[in-house]
């Protein structure tokens, strides 16, 4: 069976052996196009697309030509009807020519005369452009001004960065030289015993860091701006004072704060003798070997906070 694709026209051809008694899908090799074939005499009806799980069937392609009706028609009509048209003589051609150029004749010369009385009068010719006005003297040297201006201010910068870098590393190696200066000259030692009637004192470590120059503070503030504010012990001079533990399991450092190692556990049954105090720390000794003058130096008495004791008595030293 052979039939022409009702898409694209081309020729194409299947045997009768693949065909059954009713329609089948085939699709065109050359555009892809389904059409419904039967063995009958209308054996062709164009479709869009085959149902899904229908049977396919691919032909072949033929070369007997087949046309259409309005294939046919349209052949006849050329055959009939030819499209060539017939040469124009060349008279023609040059009569019209010649009377184009007389046209264009006339109406240039016209053209030229209304130009020429345009010029004559003054009235008619355009007015002249307006002249741009003149840039003002400052408006033109303040840009130099600016610019001046800008690379005088980065100059001056620079040059202030660079003398304040100087200054302060001179300024720090001065302290630096402060600091070792006064770490080589070593505290008196104050480990004899002391009279009967004085009080036991002995410099601390915070009183000799309170002792170092100012250019070395300062020069710890530049480094931490948060830097503690130092405060130095200050021993009890008046009557002595005399507290006991008030919290259990209370523990003793080694220093005023937290920071410091802890020596041991107070006993809430002894009583003892503030020695010294800083911010919120007081450094104790028992009340009987402040009493029998067993204390030789106060460098390895404890610490302990001043919420966790509570006072006795304040009586006159001895």
């Amino acid at each position: 069976m052979r039939w022409s694709c009702p898409h694209c026209g081309i020729n194409l051809a299947l045997s009768d052996e693949k065909l059954g008694s009713g329609w089948s899908f085939s699709r065109c090799y050359k555009c892809g196009g389904f059409a419904l074939i039967r063995r009958s005499e209308v054996n062709l009806i164009k479709v869009d697309k085959a149902p899904a799980g229908e049977n396919v069937l691919l032909p072949e392609a033929t070369e007997t030509p087949v046309l259409s009706q309005g294939a046919t028609q349209n052949l006849e009509k050329l055959m009939n009807r030819p499209t060539v048209k017939p040469a124009v003589q060349r008279s023609t051609i040059a009569n019209d020519a010649a009377h184009a150029q007389v046209a264009q004749g006339t109406g240039a010369s016209g053209n030229a005369n209304v130009v020429a009385h345009n010029l004559l009068n003054p009235a008619d010719l355009p007015r002249p452009l307006p002249e741009l006005p003149q840039r003002a003297r400052h408006s033109k040297f303040l840009p130099v001004a600016i610019g001046v201006t800008g690379t005088l201010a980065v100059a001056s910068g620079m040059y202030l960065f660079s003398q304040g870098q100087a200054l302060w590393k001179k300024a720090r190696a001065t302290a630096i030289a402060d600091s070792r200066a006064s770490h080589s000259v070593r505290p008196a030692s104050t480990t004899n015993a002391a009279p009967a009637n004085d009080v036991v004192r002995a410099p601390t470590l915070i009183s000799q860091a309170v002792d170092r120059s100012p250019a070395v503070i300062s020069d710890q503030v530049h480094q931490n701006a948060m830097a503690p504010v130092r405060s130095p012990a200050i021993a009890v001079t008046g009557p002595e004072i005399i507290v006991t533990i008030k919290v259990p399991n209370s523990k003793l450092h080694t220093g005023p704060g937290l920071k410091y190692p802890v020596m041991g556990i107070a006993d809430p049954g002894m009583q003892y003798a503030v020695v010294e105090w800083k911010n919120e720390w007081f450094k104790i000794a028992p009340k009987k070997a402040m009493d029998s003058k067993q204390a030789q130096g106060t460098q390895n008495l404890p610490w302990i906070r001043n919420d966790l004791v509570q006072l006795v008595s304040s009586n006159a030293r001895p």
